[in-house]
């Protein structure tokens, strides 16, 4: 019984010695966070619109290009080995297919 108590006061002295520190050193730094200065301000709201306006485009680019009238549509040949790249891979591994895979286990 006793290793067990020194061992939960270990692990609980190596707890208080880092969040000890941690919390003096994020209280640190959200208390020294000074407010912008007009410019600073300026640039914030810059940057904040800027990201708004990505998000805004990029979501409607998706929407655009997801939508069945704004997908590109090409037809795709059955036979063409580069629409296939992982059937080499599996025909040099020597699995022809799954039913032969699966009949010879």
């Amino acid at each position: 019984m006793r290793p067990i108590v020194a061992l939960l006061g270990l692990v609980t002295a190596m707890l208080v010695g880092v969040a000890a520190p941690l919390g003096a050193i994020v209280t640190a730094g959200l208390l020294s966070r000074q407010p912008l200065s007009a410019a600073g301000a300026e640039v914030n709201d810059h940057l904040t619109g800027l990201d708004q306006y990505i998000r805004l485009a990029e979501a409607d680019r998706m929407r655009v290009l997801q939508s069945p009238q704004g997908a590109l549509r090409e037809p795709i040949d059955p036979n063409d080995r580069g629409a296939r790249p992982f059937t080499v891979g599996a025909f040099a591994a020597g699995v022809g297919s799954v039913s032969s895979t699966l009949s010879s286990s």
